[in-house]
């Protein structure tokens, strides 16, 4: 399930693509704000609807589930709710003190007895930034203090702030776009979950899929030989490998030191032929550092021909064959 890039074949994992679903719901929630269904929620579990460290749902229910595995998310820092941020442009459609727009956090929270003091609680930022500079209406004049403490922190929080032409939006950070893709939610959510092979997947598009997902299966010794297969409880009449009735059949058995009765010897080769329109001549498709099952061998798929005959049925066609190099330690 995990990527290409962590020794898998890139299928995802159910519980990453249910987990960037409710995602989804998190992100809907603030970009449909005219929505009926917005409304509700609003009216039932509060205008934060619990998407923050300090608010919870107000009810229980199935909100009240979706929320909790958000929360989840950003409990293991897979994705925190610094991952969906506001980014501001001209400050009319974001409250400067209610929502969160700056430092992770509503201001009100932050800078409490300020909040106090003013006189327009919901008023907008573009409502404090006239002309240039920001603007306060105070209910009553700070004269020193706490007051006067927060206001400078206030100050230099917001010092490097300025408002521009285009509109306030929402920013996915998870994304380039700045939008919410399920696409990317999820694999992000697979990479910070799934486990990491020992080795990257090579994958060729020179040799049909089922080939790449054998030679996978192969160096991650998954093949149902014998020996994995009495390990997985399957309970078998004999271990040992049907074709040269010598040795018990493991992985590197099979396809390296299995040799049938009369055969002369030497290293083994195992043969496969695959239909290809496009295969150079030559070409070496992939090179595989085989780990656990074949200790310090490694084997090396190459293309042995690429014969272009157009009266063969089906087109051309291609033989290869797995060749091993035996090697030392190192």
């Amino acid at each position: 399930m995990a990527s290409f890039e962590k020794g898998g074949l890139s299928v995802g994992s159910l519980s990453a693509f249910n987990h960037a679903l409710l995602q989804k719901w998190r992100w809907r929630f603030v970009i449909d704000t005219t929505s009926l269904w917005v409304s509700l929620i609003k009216s039932i579990h509060g205008d934060q609807r619990g998407f923050n460290n300090n608010s919870r749902c107000y009810n229980k229910g199935a909100w009240a589930k979706i929320v909790d595995a958000i929360r989840h998310m950003n409990d293991m820092l897979i994705i925190p709710w610094e991952t969906l941020v506001r980014k501001v442009g001209n400050g009319s459609s974001i409250k400067f003190w209610v929502d969160e727009w700056v430092d992770n956090q509503p201001l009100k929270d932050r800078f409490n007895r300020l909040f106090y003091l003013e006189s327009n609680k919901n008023c907008m930022i573009n409502e404090r930034w006239v002309d240039g500079s920001w603007r306060w209406e105070w209910r009553r004049q700070i004269r020193g203090g706490r007051g006067q403490e927060q206001l400078q922190q206030l100050l230099d929080l917001l010092q490097n702030m300025h408002l521009s032409n285009d509109m306030d939006k929402f920013s996915w950070s998870l994304d380039p776009s700045d939008d919410f893709l399920l696409s990317s939610t999820r694999a992000h959510i697979d990479d910070n979950t799934l486990s990491s092979g020992i080795l990257a997947t090579r994958w060729s598009n020179y040799i049909p899929r089922k080939v790449n997902i054998f030679i996978w299966r192969l160096v991650l010794d998954k093949l149902p030989t014998r020996h994995n297969l009495s390990i997985r409880g399957l309970e078998l009449e004999s271990l040992i490998c049907p074709i040269c009735h010598r040795s018990v059949e493991t992985t590197s058995h099979r396809f390296i030191g299995c040799m049938p009765p009369g055969s002369r010897g030497g290293r083994a080769k195992a043969g496969f032929t695959s239909s290809c329109k496009c295969l150079p001549s030559g070409e070496k498709v992939v090179v595989i550092k085989a780990a656990n099952c074949f200790d310090a061998t490694s084997l090396e798929i190459f293309s042995d021909m690429a014969a272009m005959d157009s009266s063969m049925e089906g087109g051309s066609r291609f033989g290869g064959m797995i060749r091993v190099n035996e090697s030392t330690n190192s």
